[in-house]
């Protein structure tokens, strides 16, 4: 079911080429997947790490984070993910052809958002989709009439966050002054505890991820007041720039894109319902609006296609292992953070430095990426050490004690 112009590049391809530094590939149903193989896969603008670490891993490329080429936002640009094609000395996969990046990135990684790789799903053009949400109602309704269904399922956790300009000096909203705000009935920021200021609320164009997610989960039926055209925003970024620039603004998000895609020093995330909008309360579900990640495919779909066992393989505990290396919340089933020491210690990182923790002094830190390859180590003289500039992404940061013990932590650095 590939298109035609996948065809062509498989036939301009040399899919075995490997040296001993590539990244080793995860097998898929016990097996070793090739180039040529690899279905066209679609999904949420948040969702496309995600989709590219996954065939990086599935395929034995290495990968590496970016900041996106915003000029204006340049501090704030949302990062993205690409093949490290650097030198074997620069901890680098195998070369890798302009044609199989082509076939990968134009091919089978389609980036189409939300509604439209629901959309592709139904009309057969792609065969899997990763999404921010599940089908919309619209979606359904597309489905019922094209005499199609899907088979979907949760594969990673996230929320719904509320954004604020990090001036405004609120920072928590209960439900319904969240649902208040957005029905017109309060209008002023005095009325939730903030100043004597408008309230500006933005919302997200019918069927992206974000507005799905905020008309069934947080107005639940209740009447979005119209709000003006300039108040919607149709990009990802379109909430952040907004609330940027308008001190008075409130605007949501997924969290995975606020906390690392984006980071969280541009705008300020606000707790509802006086629970704090952090990774540890969507985990432990104390969060009012944690949501899914999902997975779908047809359910006409060859049982036999790897379409359909990389569906089956992301909620395994290999599957799962990307989910947490993407910088998403794996399912409750699945370990996230692995600590192999019984040290009472934390390395914590802030503003570009690991801060180590502990009553045992540290004589030794490592760095390494999700491949096992080391990056970056030193001798620890203080317990804050800067971290080097161009490392972007989830890293595995282990520290030796004096005591002989090792602590190993994943962290995510912006």
């Amino acid at each position: 079911m590939k298109k035609v112009y996948c065809l062509v590049f498989i036939a301009l391809l040399c899919a075995n080429i490997c040296r001993a530094d590539n990244p080793p590939k995860v097998l898929l149903d016990g097996e070793e997947l090739t180039l040529n193989e690899y279905p066209i896969t679609d999904g949420s603008d948040s969702t496309l790490p995600l989709r590219f670490i996954l065939a990086c891993k599935l395929l034995g490329f290495a990968y590496m984070w970016n900041s996106s080429p915003f000029v204006q936002y340049e501090n704030d640009a949302p990062k993205n993910v690409s093949f490290d094609t650097r030198d074997a000395n620069s901890h680098t996969s195998r070369d890798l052809t302009e044609d199989e990046q082509n076939f990968l990135d134009s091919g089978c990684l389609l980036n189409s958002n939300t509604h439209n790789s629901f959309v592709n799903l139904i009309e057969d053009k792609v065969e899997l989709i990763i999404t921010a949400r599940n089908i919309s109602r619209d979606e359904k309704v597309y489905a019922d009439e094209q005499g199609v269904a899907l088979i979907s399922k949760p594969i990673a956790k996230d929320a719904l966050t509320f954004m604020i300009n990090n001036d405004n000096p609120v920072d928590n909203l209960s439900i319904q002054q969240i649902q208040g705000i957005y029905t017109g009935d309060i209008t002023n920021w005095k009325e939730v505890g903030g100043e004597d200021t408008k309230i500006t609320a933005y919302i997200r164009n019918r069927n992206s991820g974000s507005q799905e997610k905020f008309e069934t989960m947080v107005m639940d039926g209740l009447t979005i007041y119209p709000f003006p055209e300039l108040h919607t925003g149709s990009l990802m970024m379109a909430p952040y720039h907004q609330v940027i620039e308008d001190k008075n603004g409130i605007a949501y998000t997924p969290y995975y894109y606020y906390s690392v895609l984006v980071g969280p020093s541009s705008t300020k995330a606000i707790g509802v319902d006086g629970v704090p909008m952090t990774k540890d309360n969507i985990i432990n579900d104390t969060y009012p609006y944690v949501t899914n990640v999902y997975a779908s495919v047809r359910s006409d779909i060859d049982k036999s296609s790897v379409a359909y066992k990389i569906y089956e393989f992301l909620t395994t505990d290999e599957g799962q292992n990307i989910i947490d290396e993407s910088g998403y919340i794996p399912l409750p089933k699945a370990a996230s953070i692995s600590n192999v020491s019984k040290v009472n210690a934390d390395i914590t990182i802030r503003n570009r430095k690991i801060s180590i923790i502990s009553d045992e002094p540290a004589q030794r830190l490592e760095i390494t990426d999700m491949q096992g390859r080391t990056l970056f180590h030193e001798n620890v003289i203080s317990n804050n050490i800067s971290v080097p500039s161009d490392m972007r992404g989830l890293y595995m940061v282990s520290v030796w004690f004096a005591n002989g013990e090792k602590l190993a932590k994943k962290v995510m650095m912006y």
